[in-house]
């Protein structure tokens, strides 16, 4: 790569002092740092967009850019897309976990989906509500279960 600026380092700088002309240099190169207030140029063909983004930004520039920024503004319709865009995003992902949660669990049928369980408050013997039969715990759903009910469990044939 080309070298552009006169000292680079920092080092180079610091440790021999500077003649006017690596001054003159330098300021030269901090001056050309400077940007124009019309730069930097945006060209829309140097920056491509696949179909599959160019779709939803169609969808949203449409009411924010084109109907909504005449009457608000460009800046600020422009932040009223943004946050809409990642706002209906963030309702979208909380109603589909709220859906997943509530129809995908695990059951005593099924053994996939998250399995949720209650914890119950500590209790001893003599207390109120102190459930002795093992039977009770970790059921998953078995005991509310719709059919087999008159089907013997005994064992024997």
């Amino acid at each position: 790569p080309m070298q552009v600026e006169h000292m680079p380092h920092e080092r180079q700088r610091l440790s021999v002092p500077m003649t006017d002309e690596d001054r003159f240099l330098r300021k030269q190169w901090l001056k050309d740092q400077e940007l124009h207030p019309s730069e930097p140029y945006y060209v829309a063909e140097v920056y491509p967009k696949n179909i599959f983004r160019r779709v939803p930004t169609m969808l949203l520039d449409i009411p924010f850019r084109h109907m909504l920024a005449p009457i608000v503004g460009f800046n600020r319709s422009s932040n009223m897309r943004f946050f809409f865009s990642k706002g209906s995003v963030f309702v979208a992902s909380i109603i589909g976990l709220a859906y997943y949660f509530k129809y995908h669990t695990c059951t005593w049928e099924r053994r996939k989906g998250w399995r949720m369980l209650m914890t119950k408050p500590m209790s001893f013997p003599g207390q109120q509500g102190y459930e002795k039969d093992a039977s009770k715990f970790g059921q998953q759903g078995f005991d509310d279960r719709k059919v087999l009910l008159d089907v013997d469990n005994s064992g024997s044939r």
